[in-house]
């Protein structure tokens, strides 16, 4: 409040000035037995970029981040991708769906199929 009085803005104003983002969010299918290998090898993939492992995967850069998140109750993992603009999201969203996809046939490959198949729930 001290802000505004001395600058002599109102609250709408300073809202009307903070950049505008797009946020994506997309669940991934991923079957259970596969969640604990693809965030190692997520990680593993991403090593170089600024991330941060707090709650999944976070990829940080200036103007945008991803992250990649394990459903704890559903065979899914989470992205959600944020960027100043829909086409940079878009973009985000294209490069880590591509990765998860990739990273999950490579944990098919190496173990099979049995390996990576969803448990029986009771």
């Amino acid at each position: 409040l001290d802000l505004l009085v001395t600058k002599g803005r109102t609250v709408g104003t300073l809202v009307d000035e903070l950049p505008t983002t797009s946020l994506v969010h997309v669940p991934v299918a991923c079957l259970w037995n596969a969640k604990g290998a693809l965030m190692r090898l997520l990680g593993e993939e991403l090593r170089r970029e600024d991330i941060s492992l707090g709650d999944g995967i976070r990829v940080n850069a200036p103007d945008s981040w991803a992250q990649v998140i394990p459903d704890p109750d559903e065979p899914t993992v989470h992205l959600y991708a944020e960027a100043t603009t829909d086409a940079d999201a878009a973009a985000l969203e294209s490069r880590f769906v591509s990765l998860i996809d990739q990273l999950l046939v490579q944990i098919a490959a190496e173990h099979g199929a049995e390996a990576v198949s969803a448990p029986e729930r009771t």
